[in-house]
């Protein structure tokens, strides 16, 4: 079943980190392996310097660790440019362009800045602006926090990793107002949950991610693999939204 779904992870790294898990791997070189073990197409890649370290760094090393792998797409980390820590919004795009990243990344709990407009306003201007979307773990944000983020950028490509079996009470009336409101689905562990997503907002809200390589990515396969819905809906979710989602560039 593998064979005929294309999947395009949105959320994978590389690089070392200060907490390893026992057996992931850290290179792009590993990575390309358990992708091709696994029957993953391609993935959107993030660098563990850019969380873990400074975002400017890790956003470099990463250009430099996926250079000449077509299977891999970059996802810088930003944060607002106020230390000088990061480019100005309005440069921003143009540097994201020349260097063929089509989305961003953010860990304001981490990284100590505050996702609301008096902070990252300018920011988050310009990622609703470009449409370029903005992928945030649960565990750095509040569902409060997401809620005030969409009511002040409505129009924002908002995508939400690591959610919970526990989510829908708080993420359907989001889901309800906003539509570039979207989850991965490797942690989103609600029985029937896919199918009812897809049922209620449709299947573009779903993005297949796998965590790698944290998280093992056979679970998020078969999460999407063997869904009820339809053959179509099941391509969208497991590559042609993201693919979407990553062509505001041209």
């Amino acid at each position: 079943m593998n064979d005929q779904l294309a999947f395009f992870d949105c959320n994978a790294q590389i690089g070392r980190y200060g907490v390893k898990h026992p057996e992931a791997f850290t290179t792009a070189d590993k990575l390309v392996e358990e992708m091709a073990h696994i029957g993953i197409s391609e993935a959107l890649v993030f660098h563990s310097m850019a969380k873990e370290y400074a975002p400017k760094v890790g956003n470099r090393m990463l250009l430099d660790d996926i250079k000449g792998r077509d299977a891999m797409h970059p996802c810088w980390v930003v944060m607002p440019h106020h230390t000088d820590e990061m480019p100005r919004p309005d440069d921003l795009p143009a540097q994201m362009k020349q260097a063929g990243v089509r989305a961003v990344r953010a860990f304001p709990v981490l990284h100590q800045w505050r996702l609301t407009d008096w902070c990252a306003g300018d920011l988050l201007d310009m990622l609703e602006a470009n449409r370029i979307p903005l992928f945030l773990d649960m565990d750095q944000t509040s569902w409060d926090s997401v809620a005030d983020i969409l009511k002040a950028h409505p129009g924002l490509n908002l995508c939400l990793l690591r959610t919970s079996y526990r989510c829908d009470r708080m993420m359907y009336p989001l889901m309800e107002r906003y539509e570039g409101l979207r989850i991965e689905t490797a942690t989103y562990a609600v029985p029937s949950g896919i199918e009812e997503i897809t049922r209620r907002f449709g299947a573009k809200r779903l993005l297949f991610g796998s965590g790698l390589p944290v998280t093992e990515a056979g679970t998020s396969i078969a999460q999407i693999a063997y869904a009820d819905i339809s053959d179509a809906d099941k391509r969208l979710i497991a590559g042609d939204n993201l693919r979407a989602l990553l062509a505001w560039g041209g």
